[in-house]
Protein backbone atom coordinates (compact mmCIF):
# COMPACT_ATOMS: atom_id res chain seq x y z
CA UNK A 1 0.00 0.00 0.00
CA UNK A 2 2.72 2.45 0.97
CA UNK A 3 5.70 1.61 -1.49
CA UNK A 4 3.24 3.05 -4.68
CA UNK A 5 3.93 6.57 -3.03
CA UNK A 6 7.47 5.94 -3.08
CA UNK A 7 8.09 4.32 -6.53
CA UNK A 8 11.16 5.67 -8.61
CA UNK A 9 8.57 7.90 -11.41
CA UNK A 10 6.71 9.51 -8.12
CA UNK A 11 10.07 10.59 -6.87
CA UNK A 12 11.36 11.87 -10.26
CA UNK A 13 7.83 14.03 -9.86
CA UNK A 14 9.01 15.52 -6.94
CA UNK A 15 12.49 16.69 -7.60
CA UNK A 16 11.19 19.90 -8.95
CA UNK A 17 9.59 20.97 -5.31
CA UNK A 18 12.38 19.33 -3.26
CA UNK A 19 15.00 21.61 -4.97
CA UNK A 20 12.62 25.27 -4.72
CA UNK A 21 12.46 23.85 -0.79
CA UNK A 22 15.86 23.58 -0.74
CA UNK A 23 16.85 26.81 -2.41
CA UNK A 24 14.55 28.89 -0.29
CA UNK A 25 16.05 27.02 2.70
CA UNK A 26 19.50 27.90 1.32
CA UNK A 27 17.93 31.92 0.42
CA UNK A 28 17.32 32.03 4.25
CA UNK A 29 21.21 32.25 5.13
CA UNK A 30 22.58 32.61 2.35
CA UNK A 31 23.82 36.30 2.91
CA UNK A 32 25.08 35.76 6.39
CA UNK A 33 28.32 33.56 5.37
CA UNK A 34 27.52 31.27 8.16
CA UNK A 35 24.79 29.09 9.01
CA UNK A 36 23.93 25.66 11.22
CA UNK A 37 22.91 23.00 8.37
CA UNK A 38 21.53 20.60 10.38
CA UNK A 39 18.73 22.65 11.64
CA UNK A 40 18.66 24.86 8.78
CA UNK A 41 18.49 22.88 5.79
CA UNK A 42 19.34 19.07 6.79
CA UNK A 43 16.45 18.92 8.90
CA UNK A 44 13.59 21.26 7.61
CA UNK A 45 13.86 19.85 3.86
CA UNK A 46 12.66 15.95 4.66
CA UNK A 47 10.27 17.24 7.11
CA UNK A 48 8.74 19.83 4.83
CA UNK A 49 8.64 17.05 1.82
CA UNK A 50 7.24 14.50 4.35
CA UNK A 51 4.55 16.92 5.50
CA UNK A 52 3.36 17.61 2.05
CA UNK A 53 3.45 13.96 1.09
CA UNK A 54 1.65 12.96 3.84
CA UNK A 55 -1.21 15.35 4.38
CA UNK A 56 0.26 16.34 7.65
CA UNK A 57 -0.15 20.46 8.97
CA UNK A 58 3.32 22.13 8.09
CA UNK A 59 3.04 23.40 11.61
CA UNK A 60 3.53 20.30 13.82
CA UNK A 61 6.89 19.59 11.97
CA UNK A 62 8.88 21.22 14.84
CA UNK A 63 7.24 17.97 16.74
CA UNK A 64 8.85 15.60 14.92
CA UNK A 65 12.55 15.91 15.56
CA UNK A 66 11.96 15.69 19.42
CA UNK A 67 9.53 12.13 18.89
CA UNK A 68 12.23 10.77 16.90
CA UNK A 69 15.04 11.32 18.67
CA UNK A 70 12.81 9.55 21.54
CA UNK A 71 12.69 6.56 19.30
CA UNK A 72 16.21 5.91 18.36
CA UNK A 73 17.53 6.56 21.80
CA UNK A 74 18.88 3.86 23.99
CA UNK A 75 19.06 2.96 27.32
CA UNK A 76 21.88 0.60 28.64
CA UNK A 77 21.76 -1.19 25.07
CA UNK A 78 18.25 -1.50 25.33
CA UNK A 79 16.08 1.04 22.75
CA UNK A 80 13.74 3.45 24.01
CA UNK A 81 11.03 3.81 21.87
CA UNK A 82 8.28 7.18 22.92
CA UNK A 83 6.10 7.61 19.92
CA UNK A 84 4.50 10.29 19.08
CA UNK A 85 0.76 11.32 21.51
CA UNK A 86 -1.81 8.66 20.06
CA UNK A 87 -4.38 11.90 20.63
CA UNK A 88 -1.92 13.38 17.57
CA UNK A 89 -1.81 9.89 15.71
CA UNK A 90 -5.95 9.49 15.93
CA UNK A 91 -6.37 13.14 15.49
CA UNK A 92 -4.64 13.19 11.93
CA UNK A 93 -6.88 9.74 10.75
CA UNK A 94 -9.75 11.50 12.25
CA UNK A 95 -9.07 14.75 9.84
CA UNK A 96 -8.68 12.34 6.89
CA UNK A 97 -11.52 10.27 7.26
CA UNK A 98 -13.58 13.26 7.80
CA UNK A 99 -12.19 15.47 4.75
CA UNK A 100 -10.08 13.16 2.93
CA UNK A 101 -7.41 15.00 0.47
CA UNK A 102 -4.51 14.05 -2.18
CA UNK A 103 -2.36 12.75 0.13
CA UNK A 104 -0.93 9.14 1.33
CA UNK A 105 -2.46 9.38 4.64
CA UNK A 106 -5.55 9.84 3.05
CA UNK A 107 -5.20 6.55 0.87
CA UNK A 108 -4.19 4.54 3.80
CA UNK A 109 -7.20 5.72 5.82
CA UNK A 110 -9.23 4.88 2.55
CA UNK A 111 -7.59 0.99 3.54
CA UNK A 112 -8.52 0.93 6.45
CA UNK A 113 -12.45 2.17 5.61
CA UNK A 114 -12.06 -1.17 2.89
CA UNK A 115 -10.88 -3.28 5.54
CA UNK A 116 -7.82 -4.20 4.10
CA UNK A 117 -6.11 -3.09 7.55
CA UNK A 118 -6.77 -2.15 11.23
CA UNK A 119 -6.76 0.99 13.31
CA UNK A 120 -4.03 -0.10 15.13
CA UNK A 121 -1.67 -1.21 11.83
CA UNK A 122 -2.62 2.15 10.36
CA UNK A 123 -1.77 3.88 13.37
CA UNK A 124 1.81 1.99 13.63
CA UNK A 125 2.58 2.51 10.04
CA UNK A 126 1.81 6.44 10.57
CA UNK A 127 4.60 6.38 13.26
CA UNK A 128 6.98 4.07 11.24
CA UNK A 129 6.31 6.75 8.49
CA UNK A 130 6.95 9.94 10.86
CA UNK A 131 10.34 8.72 11.66
CA UNK A 132 11.76 7.19 9.05
CA UNK A 133 10.50 9.69 6.71
CA UNK A 134 12.67 12.22 7.72
CA UNK A 135 15.29 11.43 10.52
CA UNK A 136 17.63 9.06 8.15
CA UNK A 137 17.29 11.96 5.31
CA UNK A 138 19.02 13.91 8.25
CA UNK A 139 21.64 12.43 8.43
CA UNK A 140 22.44 11.69 5.02
CA UNK A 141 22.11 15.17 4.13
CA UNK A 142 24.78 16.34 7.33
CA UNK A 143 26.75 13.04 7.18
CA UNK A 144 27.73 14.12 3.43
CA UNK A 145 28.06 17.79 3.98
CA UNK A 146 30.56 17.11 6.60
CA UNK A 147 32.67 14.13 4.78
CA UNK A 148 32.82 16.72 1.45
CA UNK A 149 34.42 19.42 3.55
CA UNK A 150 36.43 16.87 5.40
CA UNK A 151 38.12 16.03 2.12
CA UNK A 152 38.23 19.02 0.23
CA UNK A 153 40.07 17.41 -2.72
CA UNK A 154 36.51 15.66 -3.21
CA UNK A 155 34.82 18.33 -2.61
CA UNK A 156 36.88 20.35 -5.23
CA UNK A 157 36.18 17.26 -7.76
CA UNK A 158 32.47 17.26 -6.78
CA UNK A 159 32.18 20.94 -7.78
CA UNK A 160 33.95 20.52 -11.13
CA UNK A 161 31.97 17.45 -11.78
CA UNK A 162 28.91 17.83 -10.20
CA UNK A 163 26.86 15.26 -12.36
CA UNK A 164 29.02 12.58 -9.99
CA UNK A 165 26.43 13.53 -7.72
CA UNK A 166 24.48 10.53 -7.69
CA UNK A 167 27.61 8.34 -7.15
CA UNK A 168 28.52 11.07 -4.26
CA UNK A 169 25.42 9.72 -1.99
CA UNK A 170 26.10 6.08 -2.27
CA UNK A 171 30.19 6.93 -1.19
CA UNK A 172 28.37 8.79 1.74
CA UNK A 173 25.80 6.32 2.57
CA UNK A 174 28.50 3.62 2.24
CA UNK A 175 31.22 5.95 4.33
CA UNK A 176 29.06 7.33 7.18
CA UNK A 177 25.59 6.32 6.37
CA UNK A 178 22.80 7.31 8.43
CA UNK A 179 21.98 3.69 9.54
CA UNK A 180 24.94 2.69 12.03
CA UNK A 181 22.99 -0.53 13.04
CA UNK A 182 20.27 -2.84 11.71
CA UNK A 183 16.99 -2.97 13.72
CA UNK A 184 17.15 -5.11 16.60
CA UNK A 185 16.62 -8.53 16.02
CA UNK A 186 15.73 -11.47 18.69
CA UNK A 187 16.40 -14.98 18.01
CA UNK A 188 13.31 -17.11 17.67
CA UNK A 189 15.47 -20.35 18.62
CA UNK A 190 19.03 -20.74 20.06
CA UNK A 191 20.98 -20.34 16.99
CA UNK A 192 25.30 -21.21 16.70
CA UNK A 193 26.96 -18.68 14.09
CA UNK A 194 30.67 -19.90 13.90
CA UNK A 195 31.88 -20.98 17.53
CA UNK A 196 29.20 -18.76 19.74
CA UNK A 197 25.30 -20.02 20.42
CA UNK A 198 23.03 -16.87 20.72
CA UNK A 199 19.81 -18.34 22.97
CA UNK A 200 16.45 -17.86 22.30
CA UNK A 201 15.15 -14.53 22.92
CA UNK A 202 18.67 -12.72 23.18
CA UNK A 203 18.85 -9.49 20.50
CA UNK A 204 21.17 -10.07 17.98
CA UNK A 205 22.72 -6.15 16.38
CA UNK A 206 23.92 -6.28 13.01
CA UNK A 207 26.45 -3.26 12.70
CA UNK A 208 26.20 -2.16 9.13
CA UNK A 209 28.80 0.78 9.73
CA UNK A 210 31.66 -2.02 10.45
CA UNK A 211 30.13 -4.19 6.71
CA UNK A 212 30.46 -0.93 5.32
CA UNK A 213 34.47 -0.75 6.39
CA UNK A 214 34.93 -4.43 5.69
CA UNK A 215 37.98 -4.69 3.86
CA UNK A 216 36.84 -7.61 2.55
CA UNK A 217 34.07 -5.76 0.42
CA UNK A 218 35.72 -2.42 -0.76
CA UNK A 219 39.33 -1.43 -1.24
CA UNK A 220 40.70 1.41 1.16
CA UNK A 221 37.56 1.41 2.97
CA UNK A 222 38.64 4.06 5.51
CA UNK A 223 39.25 6.38 2.41
CA UNK A 224 36.17 8.70 0.96
CA UNK A 225 36.09 8.60 -2.55
CA UNK A 226 33.49 9.81 -4.56
CA UNK A 227 35.00 7.58 -7.63
CA UNK A 228 34.55 4.42 -6.02
CA UNK A 229 32.95 2.09 -8.74
CA UNK A 230 31.31 -0.29 -6.45
CA UNK A 231 29.99 1.65 -3.75
CA UNK A 232 26.84 0.97 -4.28
CA UNK A 233 27.25 -2.10 -3.16
CA UNK A 234 26.05 -0.64 0.47
CA UNK A 235 23.26 -1.78 2.66
CA UNK A 236 22.73 1.63 3.97
CA UNK A 237 19.00 1.12 2.77
CA UNK A 238 18.49 -2.08 4.13
CA UNK A 239 18.49 -5.58 2.04
CA UNK A 240 15.60 -8.00 0.71
CA UNK A 241 12.42 -7.38 2.13
CA UNK A 242 13.44 -5.01 4.50
CA UNK A 243 14.68 -2.63 1.66
CA UNK A 244 13.50 0.88 2.87
CA UNK A 245 10.87 1.61 1.22
CA UNK A 246 11.46 5.23 0.87
CA UNK A 247 15.03 4.82 -0.49
CA UNK A 248 14.95 6.30 -3.49
CA UNK A 249 13.08 9.93 -1.91
CA UNK A 250 15.88 9.94 0.37
CA UNK A 251 18.57 9.68 -2.39
CA UNK A 252 16.92 12.50 -4.28
CA UNK A 253 16.01 14.52 -1.15
CA UNK A 254 20.21 14.29 -0.92
CA UNK A 255 21.37 14.63 -3.74
CA UNK A 256 19.83 17.91 -4.44
CA UNK A 257 20.82 19.11 -1.05
CA UNK A 258 24.32 18.63 -1.06
CA UNK A 259 24.50 19.61 -5.10
CA UNK A 260 22.57 22.95 -4.06
CA UNK A 261 24.75 23.42 -1.04
CA UNK A 262 28.18 23.08 -3.53
CA UNK A 263 27.31 24.99 -5.67
CA UNK A 264 25.76 28.12 -3.82
CA UNK A 265 28.12 28.20 -0.32
CA UNK A 266 31.86 28.92 -1.87
CA UNK A 267 34.70 27.76 0.39
CA UNK A 268 31.93 25.86 2.53
CA UNK A 269 34.02 24.58 5.80
CA UNK A 270 32.74 23.23 9.27
CA UNK A 271 32.84 26.61 11.85
CA UNK A 272 34.19 24.42 14.72
CA UNK A 273 36.94 21.18 14.78
CA UNK A 274 35.40 17.99 13.28
CA UNK A 275 36.11 16.49 16.79
CA UNK A 276 33.88 18.66 18.25
CA UNK A 277 30.83 17.78 16.61
CA UNK A 278 28.20 16.25 18.44
CA UNK A 279 26.77 13.36 17.48
CA UNK A 280 22.98 13.14 18.21
CA UNK A 281 21.70 11.06 21.10
CA UNK A 282 21.36 7.11 20.23
CA UNK A 283 23.30 4.33 18.73
CA UNK A 284 21.14 3.28 15.53
CA UNK A 285 20.93 6.50 13.74
CA UNK A 286 24.21 7.78 13.21
CA UNK A 287 23.90 11.48 12.67
CA UNK A 288 25.25 15.07 13.60
CA UNK A 289 23.45 17.00 16.05
CA UNK A 290 24.09 20.17 14.97
CA UNK A 291 26.59 21.20 11.92
CA UNK A 292 28.01 25.01 12.27
CA UNK A 293 29.56 26.09 8.48
CA UNK A 294 31.19 28.96 7.61
CA UNK A 295 31.43 29.66 3.48
CA UNK A 296 31.94 32.95 1.08
CA UNK A 297 28.79 34.69 0.50
CA UNK A 298 27.96 34.26 -3.23
CA UNK A 299 26.41 36.57 -6.14
CA UNK A 300 24.20 33.85 -7.59
CA UNK A 301 20.97 34.00 -6.72
CA UNK A 302 18.86 30.79 -5.05
CA UNK A 303 15.67 29.07 -7.37
CA UNK A 304 14.54 26.44 -8.08
CA UNK A 305 17.25 25.56 -10.57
Amino acid sequence: MVAGAFTARRTEAMRGRVQKITHDLIDAFAARGSAELVGELAYPLPAIVMCETFGIPLADQGHFRQWTSNAVLADDGQPVYAPPPDEYLRDLVAGKRAAPTDDLLSELVAAEQAGQLSETELLSMLFLLIIAGHENTVGLIANGVLALTANPEQLALLRERPDMIEGVVEEVLRYDGPMELAAWRFAAEPVTIGETTIPAGEPVVIALAAAHRDPDRFADPDRFDITRPDAGAHLGFGYGLHHCLGAALGRMEAAVALSAVVQRLPDLAPAVPIDQLERGPGSIVRSLYELPVTFTVADSPGGAG
